[in-house]
């Protein structure tokens, strides 16, 4: 009763206070004039007092009683001072361990991560003395920092706490001790460790507890002391919860496994990389009763390792027994595991019961003796025990540690009683920060009311003076703020008509805000830029890179340009989006303004604009010229910087093959010509020099740079084109898809093509450089020569009369009329030209049509010329006539005129090429789909063989056989695209084999087989066998003589067998394959082959058993120098497609007609009359481009290696020869 008629007082006079509080701040704001709003500012204050005053004291009750602490140990340091001499130096030594521990995680690059105690997760390994902690961890072959805190050196068991920083986690390895006290001490440094503990990771006290139950326990207690130990354990869990209010997960790790029979054979067959893998099974479900999860985990376990037992069945040794045993072993600890979990986890309404998180087994190290409980029931095992290796394999260790605790981070939670103080302190601390927010917004809105109308954009923007100098580019944000609400405020104050009626407070607070933000301006950023950017000048020297000097450059010579034209009273525009060098600012600032360097431009010209002393802005000047004139002296005579600047550029672009071809094929080694290099380029470089010279302290000796610059440029500028044209043909790589290929087909036929639009991108850009580099009349006369071309061709197709023409062309020559003659005769040869292309174009249409008009040309059927050959006499006859007196360089340029006509019969090359495979595959591949292997040369190159037809019929026009081999037919220089492993093929499969006697016969005679004289056993039979279609032939030696007369059929014998018997076991040598009687005669050239225990692995043990160490086989043989003879011959490998295809041609198949109208159709082709090319309607992929070697040259063999020369035609009938031998 007495408490809450207290607490009921505290209410009232809370509330009494907060009511005069309102009643005193309701008189002081009429007094004020101020809103009456202000009082429930002033109410929200009081209350806002109030929460603080009870956060405070409930934070500082709970740190000064510390209830989670205090109730097991009282951590102060009085405490180690009064404890027994023995017990401070444990005690201290403890402590001092944390502290550096803790010392060296602050210390590491962790704490670039954040706070460093809380970056990493932290576990700690519990368990009894000698349970195998620290040997699972040492052992678990993970990467770890030695540390003075890690493990003591010489010492077998944990002293106290061990430290393990691995990559991922921290272990904390306690002492054993800590689970199972010996001694009152062993308790008291229990309970210090939990203090230490709860002192340093108090947010995330500890992410997992693994505890250890070793092997030893479960193989020799009975249920009742694991059900002891459990408990044990179960009370140290409790108290490490109580003292860290958390509640975490706890993994129960097997230790010493390798005690368990089978276990070490086990892992022996394992490859090393699976060693280190987790054996175990996670619990994902807290509520679940730890009984039922443990069955789960062990029948899981068990499964695991009899599926291993069954993999590893046929690897294992003479340890495949005991291996075989382990899973059976292991089952059998199931009872006790139990035991041990019911004491450790079992629930009751006292203690809060621990999250059972896994079950995982492993193995430190493999020492020791082990025995058998599965066969310990048979008398002759009862006694027997097997010695273990005394390895360190760490099995099934790696994984656990590194993987599957570190995933596990954030498994644990806080405890209820915890979470209540916090949850409690957290909403006081909400309340009373809501209340702080409530009041300021009170207080701002209150200096608010008190602004000027006019001014009430920028109050909106700027409540109060913001704070400055702390950083530069908040600084930019809010002056660049200022200068943009002044400028609205400006544009307010002159607009309408209430500036107009006399009110002039407006305008001086204009005034008065310009002459802040420029002194904001000049103080905050451009004082300290200029200061920096001065000291980085200073530090320039000829080495700094030219990408530097260009940015700083462009800087200075702007701000001399915004300068001089204030000081010429003809100021920069202040309005915002004007243009600026914004890259150059960024960098000027020391990179660090790339966000807000856009303000800059617009801030500095309103600043020249708005700045009244004259005298500042021309002393700003002059520093700036003196620096610009600092920059141009560094960089040294050239100005070569400049086109690095210009490449740089953002409003400019690269030329790229993308502007002339269509399509969106990757290309390997894409020309592009930088943009520096372009007429807008050059553009921008022109207009930053006349700046910079306009800075110059020498203008004369910069005007002998400049031109020593525009030369350089010329010829940097040249040489990028000439490269881009070179190699201007690697667009068709662009060309992935039918229609690609099909709509630029269609354009080489037209005016717009990729070629002509080469061609007049040339022109326009070379007029940029005209003059410099070199005398500017060959190309221009060739440019004109073309236009004319062009523009005579594309009159006629309107219809204009040859007056309208011919005057055209003496408007454009001039002072060339002797010439127009020969102009003429070229146009006309330009008309037969364009109208040979279309009649091209019609062929690309199909792949019908493509193959027949390809086979024709190829194969030089008729007479009549073709519309390639009149096409290309067109060009010819053009550059003739047209080229006279021009430099060689600029004659080359005309071989773009032909690149059209290149293009097509590419196209129409790459067609047929498809339309090779495809007659390749349904004559040759489908033929010898399944062929044995010795029957397929026969099949392939024999007098009835499939690929002679092939030759002579649809890939006769294409191939030539010369003397080095057969090599592709070419056409316009451009060679047929057979694949280089195709005319391997076909050179390997003409080889004139060595001919096969179709039998031989080798007399054997056997001699005694011998061993060392050590053997304690020797061979009483020996045997061999040859395998024959008919039936085998055996020679049996029981070393006494006797021979037989083998009768070798290559055709149907293969396999030799060599058998040799001793009693105690049969060793076999098998010589496989149709050649394997010829690899017999040669391991027995010399008559004998000596063998050794190695030879047999299956058999080595018995043999080193039995002392042999030497086993030869001795026989006498005639007549086997033919059969040594024969040589290996590589393997026919028939490829699947003959010739590269582009991708996106070949799509829609060949028609048999249209290979019966070639008249190669070959075995099996239809004889029909070849109908008419229809467009194909499809444009699905064919298989990939041909690499670089197989691609057309870009014409005439200009930019390509020469093609092979023709030789004789193919005469495939010299392929008809059998094999000879060898593998096929």
């Amino acid at each position: 009763m007495t408490k809450l008629l207290f607490t009921a007082l505290k209410i009232f006079l809370l509330l009494a206070l907060a009511v005069a509080v309102g009643f005193g701040a309701l008189l002081l704001a009429d007094y004020m004039q101020w809103p009456r709003w202000i009082v429930g500012v002033a109410v929200a204050g009081v209350f806002f007092v109030v929460v603080l005053v009870l956060f405070l004291r409930r934070y500082y009750y709970r740190r000064r009683e510390e209830k989670f602490v205090k109730r097991v140990v009282d951590q102060d340091q009085a405490s180690i001072q009064a404890a027994p001499a023995h017990e401070r130096r444990r005690l201290k030594e403890l402590q001092d361990r944390w502290t550096a521990a803790v010392a060296t995680l602050r210390a590491s690059r962790l704490r670039h991560r954040g706070d460093p105690l809380y970056t990493l997760p932290w576990f700690m390994i519990f368990g009894e003395t000698g349970s195998g902690k620290s040997t699972a961890v040492s052992h678990a072959r993970l990467t770890t920092i030695l540390t003075d805190v890690g493990p003591t050196k010489g010492i077998a068991s944990t002293k106290n706490c061990d430290w393990w920083f691995f990559e991922n986690a921290v272990v904390l390895d306690t002492a054993g001790r800590y689970a199972v006290p010996l001694e009152e001490e062993d308790r008291e440094e229990w309970e210090r460790f939990l203090t230490l503990m709860a002192k340093y990771r108090r947010k995330e006290p500890l992410n997992g507890v693994i505890v250890t139950l070793p092997a030893d326990r479960l193989l020799a207690d009975d249920e009742d002391a694991l059900v002891a130990y459990g408990r044990s354990i179960r009370m140290r869990m409790d108290q490490l919860m109580r003292v860290l209010g958390a509640k975490f997960p706890v993994y129960v790790l097997v230790t010493k496994l390798d005690l368990v029979m089978g276990m070490t054979a086990l892992a022996d067959l394992l490859p090393e990389d699976r060693r280190g893998q987790a054996m175990g099974l996670l619990n994902d479900f807290e509520k679940r009763a730890p009984e039922e999860f443990l069955g789960e985990a062990m029948g899981h376990i068990a499964r695991k390792l009899k599926d291993l037992r069954l993999v590893l069945a046929g690897s294992a040794g003479s340890s495949g027994g005991r291996a075989a045993l382990f899973p059976d072993e292991f089952e059998r600890l199931t009872p006790r595991v139990q035991a041990f979990i019911q004491g450790a986890f079992h629930e009751n309404p006292y203690q809060e019961t621990p999250f059972f998180r896994g079950l995982f087994i492993s193995s430190g190290r493999q020492s020791g003796l082990t025995r058998s409980g599965v066969l310990g029931s048979l008398e002759s095992f009862k006694d027997r025990q097997w010695r273990l290796p005394d390895t360190g394999l760490g099995l099934f260790l790696h994984d656990f540690f590194s993987a599957i605790l570190p995933k596990d981070r954030f498994g644990f939670r806080m405890l209820g009683e915890y979470l209540s103080w916090r949850t409690a302190t957290t909403n006081l601390a909400l309340g009373a920060w809501m209340l702080l927010l409530l009041t300021l917004v009170g207080l701002s809105s209150l200096s608010y009311v008190q602004i000027r109308k006019a001014m009430q954009p920028v109050y909106e923007t700027f409540p109060k003076s913001p704070t400055m100098g702390a950083d530069l580019a908040q600084d930019m944000v809010s002056v660049g703020l200022m200068r943009d609400r002044i400028a609205g405020m400006q544009r307010d104050l002159h607009a309408g008509f209430w500036p107009r009626m006399g009110f002039y407070q407006g305008q001086s607070a204009l005034t008065g805000l310009k002459s802040t933000y420029n002194a904001w301006f000049r103080d905050y950023i451009l004082t300290p830029t200029d200061e920096a950017m001065g000291q980085k000048f200073v530090n320039l020297g000829v080495h700094d890179q030219e990408d530097v000097l260009a940015p700083y450059l462009e800087y200075l010579v702007w701000r001399i340009d915004t300068l001089k034209a204030r000081e010429a009273g003809k100021p920069r525009s202040d309005q915002p989006g004007q243009d600026g060098p914004i890259q150059a600012l960024a960098l000027a600032f020391g990179g660090r303004l790339p966000y807000v360097a856009a303000f800059f431009p617009d801030m500095y010209r309103s600043y020249a604009t708005w700045e009244g002393d004259v005298g500042i802005l021309s002393r700003e000047r002059r520093e700036m010229q003196m620096w610009a004139n600092r920059i141009i002296e560094i960089e040294g005579q050239d100005l070569h910087w400049l086109s690095d600047w210009a490449a740089a550029r953002p409003n400019l672009h690269d030329v790229t093959l993308n502007d002339f071809w269509i399509g969106l094929g990757q290309v390997h080694g894409e020309p592009r010509v930088s943009r520096a290099y372009t007429r807008q380029g050059k553009e921008e470089i022109r207009k930053l020099l006349e700046q910079v010279a306009l800075t110059s302290a020498d203008p004369e000796a910069f005007n002998k740079r400049k031109q020593a610059f525009w030369l350089w440029y010329a010829n940097q500028f040249a040489d990028q084109w000439d490269q881009f044209h070179t190699h201007f043909d690697l667009g068709m790589d662009k060309l992935v898809t039918r229609d690609d290929w099909l709509k630029t087909s269609v354009s080489m036929a037209t005016l717009d093509n990729p070629y002509f639009n080469l061609i007049t991108r040339l022109r326009d850009e070379h007029a940029t450089i005209e003059g410099i580099r070199f005398d500017p009349a060959p190309i221009n006369r060739f440019f004109r020569e073309f236009d004319f071309l062009i523009e005579n061709y594309r009159a006629k197709q309107l219809g204009a009369s040859l007056d309208t023409r011919i005057s055209e062309k003496l408007k454009q020559l001039e002072a060339r009329v002797f010439n127009l003659e020969d102009s003429l005769a070229a146009v006309e040869h330009f008309q037969t030209y364009m109208e040979q292309l279309k009649a091209l174009q019609k062929v690309t249409t199909s792949m019908d049509a493509a193959y027949r008009y390809a086979s024709q040309d190829y194969g030089m059927v008729g007479d009549a010329q073709s519309a390639e050959d009149i096409a290309l006499a067109a060009v010819n006859t053009i550059s003739h006539l047209l080229v006279k007196g021009q430099a060689a360089g600029w004659r080359d340029f005309w071989r773009f005129v032909e690149g059209p006509l290149l293009f097509l019969v590419t196209m129409i090359t790459y067609e047929t090429a498809c339309a090779v495979n495809d007659l390749w595959e349904s004559q040759v591949l489908a033929e010898t789909a399944n062929i044995p292997s010795r029957e397929l040369w026969t099949t392939l190159f024999g007098d009835q063989g499939v690929v002679p037809p092939f030759l002579t019929g649809p890939a006769k026009p294409y191939l030539r056989r010369t003397q080095d081999g057969w090599e592709p037919a070419t056409w316009l220089d451009i060679p047929f695209p057979f694949r280089q492993g195709f005319l391997t093929f076909l050179d390997q499969g003409s080889v004139r084999r060595q001919q096969l006697q179709p039998k031989y016969i080798v007399p054997v005679t056997t001699l005694p087989t011998n061993v060392n004289a050590e053997a304690k056993s020797e061979p009483y039979q020996t045997t061999l066998t040859l395998q024959c279609a008919a039936q085998p032939q055996t020679l049996e030696n029981f070393n006494f003589p006797n021979s037989l007369d083998f009768a070798w059929e290559p055709a149907t014998c293969d396999d030799v067998n060599l058998r040799i018997y001793f009693r105690e076991a049969t060793l076999s040598q098998t010589w496989a394959g149709e050649w394997g009687f010829r690899d017999f005669l040669r391991d027995f050239r010399a008559g004998r082959k000596v063998y050794a225990p190695d030879d047999f692995p299956q058999q080595k043990s018995i043999l080193e058993g039995l002392g042999v160490s030497r086993i030869q086989v001795n026989y006498t043989m005639r007549n086997v120098d033919p059969i040594l003879a024969i040589q290996d011959l590589p393997p026919l490998r028939v490829p699947n497609q003959p010739a590269y295809c582009y991708a996106g041609l070949g799509a829609g198949g060949l028609r048999p007609e249209a290979v019966a109208g070639t008249g190669q159709a070959g075995t099996g082709s239809v004889s029909q009359p070849a109908p008419q090319a229809s467009p194909l309607t499809s444009s699905q992929a064919s298989p990939q481009a041909p690499p670089a070697a197989a691609k057309p040259p870009a014409g005439n063999g200009a930019s390509s290696p020469p093609a092979r020369q023709p030789g004789a035609p193919a005469d495939p009938t010299e392929l008809a020869a059998p094999p000879a031998g060898g593998g096929q």
